[in-house]
C-alpha cells in the first residue's frame, strides 16, 4: 500500500502544480487538487504513525 500511496501522492502533485499553472491558485479545480493531495498526505501519515506503533509495541 505505501508504493502505491506514494505514487498516487506524486501524480496528485504533479497535477496540483499544472493546475496551478493554468488557474488561479484559489479557483475551485486548485483547491480540490490541493484537499486530494493533503487527504493522501493524510492517509500516508497515518500509515507510517500505524506502521510504526505495530513494530514498536506502543499503546494508545
Amino acid at each position: 500500500m505505501g508504493n502505491l500511496l506514494l505514487k498516487q501522492i506524486e501524480q496528485c502533485r504533479k497535477e496540483m502544480i499544472s493546475l496551478g499553472s493554468e488557474y488561479e491558485l484559489t479557483s475551485d479545480v486548485v483547491v480540490q487538487s490541493s484537499k486530494r493531495l493533503d487527504n493522501l498526505l493524510l492517509q500516508y501519515q497515518k500509515k507510517i504513525v500505524d506502521d510504526f506503533k505495530s513494530n514498536h509495541y506502543i499503546i494508545d
